[in-house]
């Protein structure tokens, strides 16, 4: 599915819209917003404070399968909310299109691999993304 940028609606989500799509792993979210083609969600994005997890912040980015970004808007904004963060983000990431997303975003691989947060059976590299004003 290929998603027109011009019919694309960027707002915050409810958290009834955000356990939906992003299912209960994600429980201590700060800050969540959703992209909408028409009525449906097909991005949800934003951090997550997990207590378990060192209590680091985490970045995560969730796309509708079979969903294809037509444009930059959305790294654009993402960009927008990493840079307003005065504080170092990780993110879990597997597969070659959210890798070469993640070195735009300016990302950095770790040598770190935890379970997913998602599925406990997989395990994904960690990335670091860290402010400069650090």
């Amino acid at each position: 599915m290929s998603i027109p940028m011009n019919k694309l609606e960027i707002r915050p989500a409810s958290a009834e819209e955000a356990e939906t799509f992003l299912g209960e792993f994600l429980c201590h979210w700060e800050e969540v917003e959703a992209a909408i083609v028409g009525s449906e969600i097909v991005v949800m994005g934003g951090f997550a404070r997990l207590h378990d997890r060192h209590d680091r912040l985490w970045a995560f980015l969730n796309v509708v399968p079979g969903a294809r970004m037509n444009g930059f808007q959305i790294v654009r904004r993402l960009m927008r909310r990493l840079h307003d963060r005065n504080e170092t983000v990780f993110i879990q990431c597997d597969g070659d299109y959210a890798t070469r997303l993640l070195r735009l975003l300016g990302f950095e691989p770790t040598d770190e691999v935890i379970a997913d947060m998602r599925d406990e059976a997989n395990f994904l590299r960690v990335w670091k993304w860290q402010s400069w004003q650090l």
